[in-house]
């Protein structure tokens, strides 16, 4: 049985304060988020780097978008957004076939991969229902005036700047071909979206001021 006067003691502590409460509560998640994430990789190098090399490579990275599609296989321009996406520090738009297919992937990029595959999928249907919508001339592409009518719609009828159409679909031109595949299309809204809520986030700064 505890003394009671370590009851009384501990009982007249007074409980952290809400705020360090709740940096406590999200540094815990954080860090199970982390070590969950630590373990995903190494299930994944387990599985997918079959060479054992300790990167993953296209093969072995077009092999883990057809587990994660449920044996749907992704097209080599899917391929290539995925990995320009996670490689920020290669542009794939200088790269030729043949170099691309040498690309390797470190551990934390395939992860990182797979979610950006993960999440173009789940968004899949909405977003080829809008991109079919703006592809006037059914190319399968988007170039930068189909762009300019898409960003009109989701600014409910605003046109968009000249400067912020052309950010965006240089931003989300990782292929470098000067039009958006369906995975670029998916990047490009994500920027727009970015970019609207700086907007807002600026406005209401010189607000309060």
């Amino acid at each position: 049985m505890m003394d009671s006067s370590v009851v009384q003691v501990w009982e007249g502590i007074p409980p952290p304060p809400p705020t360090l409460a709740k940096r406590c509560a999200r540094r815990l998640e954080h860090c199970r988020q982390k070590e969950a994430n630590k373990k995903l990789i190494r299930e994944l190098m387990l599985k997918y780097d079959v060479d054992k090399s300790g990167e993953i490579g296209y093969d072995e990275l077009k092999q883990y978008l057809i587990d994660l599609s449920l044996g749907a296989e992704p097209t080599k321009s899917d391929i290539r957004w995925v990995i320009q996406t996670v490689m920020n520090e290669v542009d794939c738009k200088k790269l030729d076939e043949e170099a691309f297919r040498t690309i390797q992937l470190k551990p934390a990029q395939i992860a990182a991969a797979g979610q950006t595959w993960m999440a173009f999928r789940e968004t899949e249907q909405e977003i080829s229902e809008v991109f079919t919508k703006h592809d006037t001339n059914r190319d399968g592409k988007i170039s930068k005036e189909e762009l300019k009518n898409v960003l009109h719609d989701l600014n409910e009828g605003i046109s968009p700047l000249p400067a912020e159409v052309d950010f965006v679909m240089e931003s989300a031109d990782v292929l470098g071909d000067g039009s958006l595949g369906k995975g670029e299309f998916m990047y490009a809204i994500s920027i727009w979206y970015t970019l609207e809520e700086q907007k807002v986030s600026q406005s209401e700064c010189c607000t309060i001021l």
